[in-house]
């Protein structure tokens, strides 16, 4: 099917749609222009439409360009409308416009507690305010973090609170490249979070549930007792539960950074394939029905069943979406175009949320989705097989292939890295995660037959197994993945460029997309050239923000110095989380460990600055570029720092907050410049 001829877009009106809408949404996170200017694009696009229905038949014609540019201007607006409205924090009422320190809360929480290493959490609804005895009704979101006690263990799914401590904004450890926790809250239009102790807060003896919510949860609840009962292990019970229903509380994090790093993290997290599989299924158990509204009952009846089962989360309910646009499409017309039912799907997501538009889980299925509709079929007929069983084992392959196409540069950019055995993890891995998925769904349909129920989750656990086995084999050799790969925004669009214009060569024979193709690729290897030659001569400080935890890197070139606690040298998950992603970024490709001792002064000259770590009080005859207090030593400011002043004090996060907050107001009299990790996230300085 040629993609680019008028009739293909006649079929898919949804895409002349969807582009300007996205163009929209993405133009007015960048500007955040005011609502004005986008009721004023509308108008004026309006005002030209409608003239030229009016105009003479000629002008129509001469300027049926200018209508078709109008269009798309009052889709795009429509979509910066979509942004500015869709974003609680711009309503008038909403709690990031007016909230007030230390006023009362009246909190509904929004979901059961889940456990964690050292509190609870939970998210709740601001119902009220009130200060000085004055109540308003501000909306707005928050997280709720709990001390663990028996007391609050109790709370659960819609119990009102009342509490008067302080909300405090959501923030980031400002490790370089690190998870951007503030900007995934804000997508979910979260901007504050409060922690409470015993005593901090009042239970109601109101509530308020929704009665949806409150059946998804209770039925949540009883997936997780029926697996955890049924399957033995933790590892398995975990990992069946995240493949089911999306609950990755008890998954193991080492499990999952061994499925990232064979390329198949999707077959433990809710998504398109899930759907898809039920989809298939459903589709050839009722193809033998002839009434086709019946067929598209039952279908979209399955398919919302299972959204309902697994919990309802956000990447479910768009799968859910998209497999319901296909059904759709299939249903009305009898040659339904793929692209039109994504694009539908695609609106109509963006148009209940366009923060989605963010969401890495939205980008990768829908690149998935449309790299399998594009190029399954052309890397399927690159074989002709005869034998039934290597054909349909070379579908597999072909369709795994086909979604790798367009998905890599996304993995590429927001993970980097790339699995290069991620065929043969693939093709043992989704066949036997469909399975796993079948058998469980089997498990809560027969959970209340003992013998039947032990009997299918001890298949089911021992497939997992077999399955982690597998996964975990393909991870031990040293080429399994690709690491360390990073690329920037304008390399992302390159490589786009790349495929698609080589894509289409290949597809359509066009020599200009050869051409077009190659000058792409020239491109992004001289970017990349110049970023390896310039991160060659860097001389960087970086210290991280890690609770409790001295880590402190100094880079010359592609080499670094890391001096850090012992908790932190041995401790590769807490590196892999806090610590890889500035090493990603700058492109250090040997590391020299150092650890921090205690009871030692170490000195740095690196380039023309000098970095002073000091744990205990320092005299300085010279005075350092930057003079780093670690481990909490005792004393003030001046017993401390004695001699000369430092160029910059940098107070790391092994030291405790009431001393910091203490010494960066000496500081402050001194005339110190003075910097708290805690406080202020990552310190990064060039010492060029």
């Amino acid at each position: 099917m040629n993609l680019y001829t008028v009739s293909f877009y006649r079929s898919s009106p949804f895409i002349r749609i969807v582009v300007p809408l996205i163009a929209g949404i993405s133009f007015q996170k960048e500007t955040g222009l005011p609502a004005l200017f986008s009721y004023a694009s509308l108008a004026i696009a309006l005002t030209v439409i409608i003239s030229l229905e009016f105009a003479k038949l000629k002008f129509q014609y001469s300027y049926s360009l200018l209508r078709g540019i109008c269009i798309n201007v009052m889709i795009s607006s429509a979509g910066c409308m979509l942004l500015i409205y869709g974003d609680p924090a711009n309503a008038s009422d909403s709690l990031v416009k007016n909230y007030v320190e230390k006023s009362g809360l009246v909190l509904v929480l929004q979901e059961p507690l889940s456990e964690k290493a050292a509190s609870y959490k939970t998210t709740a609804r601001v119902e009220l305010t009130s200060l000085n005895h004055t109540t308003a009704r501000h909306t707005g979101k928050i997280l709720v973090y709990l001390a663990r006690s028996s007391t609050n263990k109790q709370l659960k799914y819609g119990d009102i609170i009342v509490t008067k401590s302080s909300l405090q904004p959501v923030s980031n450890s400002g490790n370089p490249a690190a998870f951007d926790y503030r900007r995934y809250c804000y997508l979910q239009g979260i901007h504050y979070q409060v922690y409470l102790r015993d005593g901090d807060y009042m239970l109601t003896d109101l509530t308020e549930k929704n009665a949806l919510k409150s059946f998804i949860f209770k039925l949540r609840a009883s997936i997780i007792g029926i697996l955890d009962k049924n399957i033995t292990g933790a590892r398995e019970a975990g990992l069946a539960e995240a493949l089911l229903i999306g609950y990755k509380d008890n998954l193991d994090k080492d499990l999952i950074q061994t499925y990232a790093n064979t390329g198949v993290v999707h077959v433990i997290a809710i998504s398109g394939l899930h759907l898809g599989l039920i989809y298939a299924i459903l589709v050839m158990l009722i193809r033998f029905v002839r009434n086709k509204w019946l067929r598209l009952s039952v279908v979209l009846t399955g398919i919302w069943l299972f959204t309902l089962l697994a919990g309802a989360s956000p990447s479910v309910v768009r799968s859910a979406v998209m497999f319901t646009c296909i059904a759709f499409g299939n249903t009305l017309s009898r040659q339904a175009s793929a692209y039109n039912s994504l694009a539908a799907s695609c609106f109509i997501l963006l148009s209940y949320d366009p923060f989605w538009l963010w969401d890495t889980g939205f980008q990768l299925s829908y690149a998935a989705v449309l790299s399998i509709i594009i190029f399954q079929k052309p890397v399927y007929q690159l074989m002709n097989i005869t034998n039934r069983l290597l054909d349909t084992l070379w579908k597999t392959c072909a369709i795994t292939l086909a979604a790798q196409i367009l998905t890599t540069p996304v993995c590429m950019f927001y993970f980097h890295q790339f699995p290069n055995l991620f065929l043969a993890a693939n093709l043992v891995a989704i066949p036997l995660s469909s399975i796993i998925l079948i058998l469980e769904i089997l498990l809560c349909c027969v959970a209340f037959i003992p013998l039947a129920a032990s009997l299918t989750g001890l298949v089911t656990g021992w497939l997992i197994r077999l399955m982690n086995s597998y996964i975990e084999i393909i991870n031990s050799h040293s080429f399994a993945n690709w690491g360390s790969l990073q690329i920037s925004t304008l390399q992302l669009i390159l490589l786009y460029i790349m495929i698609a214009a080589l894509a289409y060569h290949i597809l359509e024979n066009r020599k200009w997309a050869l051409y077009s193709g190659m000058c792409a690729t020239c491109l992004l290897f001289l970017l990349r050239t110049i970023s390896f030659y310039e991160h060659a001569s860097q001389h960087l400080l970086i210290v991280y923000n890690i609770p409790r935890i001295s880590a402190i890197e100094i880079l010359t070139g592609r080499s670094s110095w890391f001096i850090a606690d012992s908790a932190i040298l041995n401790n590769e998950s807490l590196i892999r989380f806090h610590i890889k992603p500035a090493r990603t970024l700058y492109r250090i490709s040997r590391v020299n460990p150092v650890q921090n001792y205690r009871n030692e002064t170490l000195l740095y000259a690196v380039s023309s600055r000098t970095v002073l770590i000091s744990h205990t009080t320092v005299l300085l005859t010279k005075a350092p570029g930057v003079l780093i207090i670690s481990g909490n030593p005792p004393g003030s400011i001046g017993e401390i720092i004695q001699g000369s002043f430092p160029g910059i004090v940098v107070f790391d996060s092994s030291n405790s907050p009431w001393k910091v907050a203490s010494w960066m107001t000496e500081c402050k009299v001194l005339g110190i410049p003075a910097f708290s990790v805690q406080n202020q996230g990552a310190f990064v300085m060039n010492l060029n």
